[in-house]
């Protein structure tokens, strides 16, 4: 398993890949304010082990007013 950012972790299984996110964290409040941001990419990166396969993520809950 792959450390593809702190929060994201990924695996490659034949042709799948599997993502494996901590979703127990706080999170961090967006820089709009909107959303608490649990795991992003920050922007696109290359996952190791899939010959180019970019991957471009965010998890995120809307902030209740």
């Amino acid at each position: 398993m792959e450390d593809l950012t702190k929060e994201i972790k990924s695996e490659v299984a034949g042709d799948k890949l599997i993502l494996t996110i901590n979703i127990s964290g706080k999170g961090k409040m967006s820089a709009s304010g909107k959303s608490t941001v649990i795991a992003s990419t920050r922007g696109n990166i290359e996952v190791p082990d899939t010959k180019g396969l970019i991957l471009g993520l965010n998890l995120y809950r809307k902030v209740t007013r």
